[in-house]
């Protein structure tokens, strides 16, 4: 298991970093009371490793607003700068008199912070650091409002809104990461322009324990995050990985391989992009030192991952350019035959069936 696993490196006898810093924050969610398969904790982590958008949809009180403190205090130098949070949709002004007033108010006071945030993490002096930013608990409607900006410049249009004299757009930093909760019993805003630009995890935690148990600062090991840097974001680098990792594994991207042959015989649009992203994803889920961060053997950690990539990133883009998938997603169901359990849960949710095929046993932290 992950938690047990000490890989060392190619120079001797130190342990691997990135292996460390996972298990610190699988211990940390413990530590927070959070009731999640040790997949999905693992899951959460390489999405947030592979893209720097990142949408966390769930049943509420599961643990998603702690989850990503403890990827603060595990990945940050100092959690409480470096890590911050910021209310989303402003629930709070229900009840007013002038609720469009509150709620653009709210919006504009968010707008300004994670630009100061995002212009702090851009100094030379903090290029090795990451920086978080949580907007908790979103709605629907600000899906669109942040996350479907490119990935290499920050709202645009900001400054022009504000009033401000710049009016450039704001290069995004490699070292910041967007992040966001959104409460949903079952996600279902699968949009192209989203799908472009965040990765959206359907979380599947239990409801929070009472009580957490000590203080997650004693937890955090003093890491720089230089693991979590965007080394593997280009297709090339990452089938190149791929090749060195699974040597003498020919047919392990099969099933990948068969899935995107039915997809094309279906006529579908897939963009070359969705292929990329998979492919990085599953190069992600190695440390650079090549243990694998679901599974320490490698076609097992191989098949964790693809079965994740494809529920988070392939699945979700046929059923947004697709107006009738549920033909081509059963299809798929049927050549998986039970081997992918995410996808099944995917598939099994968009077609309204309530049984799931296969055999899986969550392996709670």
């Amino acid at each position: 298991m992950i938690a047990e696993a000490t890989p060392q490196t190619g120079q001797g006898l130190q342990p691997d970093e990135e292996l460390v810093a996972v298990r610190s924050l699988l211990q940390a969610a413990k530590t927070a009371g959070i009731r999640a398969d040790r997949k999905a904790i693992v899951n959460t982590y390489v999405s947030l490793k592979s893209r720097p958008f990142l949408i966390l949809a769930g049943e509420k009180q599961t643990g998603k607003i702690e989850l990503v403190k403890c990827l603060g205090h595990i990945l940050t130098e100092i959690p409480a700068r470096q890590c911050q949070f910021f209310v989303g949709h402003a629930r709070w002004a229900a009840q007013s008199q002038n609720v469009s007033r509150f709620v653009e108010m709210q919006a504009r006071f968010n707008r300004n912070n994670l630009l100061a945030l995002i212009e702090e993490a851009r100094q030379g002096e903090y290029a090795n650091r990451l920086f978080i930013a949580c907007l908790a608990r979103i709605s629907p409607a600000e899906l669109y409002a942040y996350f479907t900006t490119p990935d290499f410049q920050f709202w645009p249009d900001q400054a022009r809104i504000e009033g401000a004299r710049a009016v450039a757009p704001i290069p995004y930093p490699p070292n910041f990461r967007l992040l966001a909760t959104m409460d949903t019993v079952g996600f279902d805003g699968w949009n192209a322009d989203l799908l472009a630009r965040t990765t959206v995890v359907n979380w599947e935690g239990k409801r929070l324990q009472s009580k957490p148990g000590k203080s997650l600062v004693a937890d955090a090991p003093n890491v720089d995050c230089h693991f979590l840097h965007p080394r593997v974001l280009s297709e090339q680098t990452a089938y190149a990985r791929l090749q060195h990792i699974l040597s003498g594994q020919r047919y392990a991207l099969l099933p990948f391989m068969q899935a995107l042959d039915l997809i094309y015989r279906h006529n579908v649009t897939l963009s070359h992009e969705v292929i990329g992203r998979v492919i990085c994803y599953l190069a992600n889920s190695w440390t650079d030192a090549g243990a694998g961060l679901f599974d320490p053997t490698p076609l097992n950690n191989l098949n964790q991952a693809l079965d994740l990539a494809l529920a988070q990133y392939l699945l979700p883009w046929i059923v947004a350019v697709q107006s009738e998938p549920t033909r081509l997603l059963t299809q798929l169901e049927g050549l998986f035959n039970g081997r992918f359990y995410q996808s099944a849960i995917f598939i099994s949710a968009l077609i309204g069936r309530s049984s799931i095929p296969g055999n899986h046993q969550p392996n709670y932290v």
